[in-house]
């Protein structure tokens, strides 16, 4: 529907719907709006996010991720989240990507019983509007609202660095963990890129391959539209 609408319907009492509205960044006027932080100035575009977003919403929050070889500062600007975080680094990794990829965890809390949770270390933050929280690349997140009405969060991402990235091109070809995420064409080249610079393309393949033949990886083409899924190599 048109933005307008959009923004019409989420501030629409009436509707108990769960909405929300993904802006790259958004309009005009509302890319305008973003500023930057004193204390953070140099940084090279993620290699699976945009370097802002908007998401305005209703009652909505996000289901369990992580961001393989990106890291995030989520901005909460109107409205309050609940944040959880869970280090992929963990014993029942494989379990939770599992629980997490399925999503049966809304409908049927039990999917856990089979974890012994006492060795899993879960954290959680709770944000208000003005607060930033840091999500490192390789920890799960879970969001949800805690406020009723419109909210507003501003993500901002960029891709880790080399050393960061070396090691879990390393762990997710040893099979520690999957590559996941949404690239486009021009990102996906850049993450090869660097991965060859590194001496870590293979390590890259097999990641991707691996991600590909779990369903964790959307590759788009330059018109934003998804691509045929293969586990071939090069992809793009």
């Amino acid at each position: 529907m048109p933005f307008a609408d959009a923004i019409d319907r989420l501030h629409d009492a009436s509707d108990k719907e769960v909405a929300a509205i993904g802006c790259i960044p958004g309009t005009a006027k509302m890319a305008l709006d973003l500023g930057g932080f004193s204390f953070f100035t140099e940084a090279e575009l993620a290699f699976s996010y945009p370097q802002y977003r908007f998401f305005i919403f209703r009652n909505a929050g996000s289901t369990w991720h992580y961001h393989p070889v990106d890291e995030t500062l989520t901005c909460q600007v109107v409205g309050t989240k609940r944040v959880g975080l869970l280090k992929v680094d963990n014993p029942y990794h494989h379990a939770l990507n599992r629980i997490f990829s399925e999503e049966d965890y809304y409908e049927d809390p039990s999917v856990f019983d089979g974890l012994a949770t006492e060795n899993l270390q879960w954290f959680f933050a709770d944000l208000n509007e003005g607060d930033a929280l840091y999500i490192p690349p390789l920890w799960w997140h879970g969001v949800i609202a805690t406020s009723d009405g419109v909210g507003v969060t501003t993500p901002v991402c960029w891709r880790s660095p080399l050393h960061v990235i070396a090691e879990s091109l390393q762990k997710m070809a040893a099979g520690n963990f999957d590559l996941m995420g949404r690239f486009t064409v021009i990102q996906f080249g850049e993450l090869l890129n660097t991965a060859q610079k590194l001496g870590l393309e293979r390590e890259l393949e097999i990641a991707w391959k691996r991600g590909v033949a779990d369903g964790h990886i959307s590759l788009m083409n330059q018109f934003g539209v998804r691509m045929v899924q293969k586990p071939n190599w090069p992809p793009i």
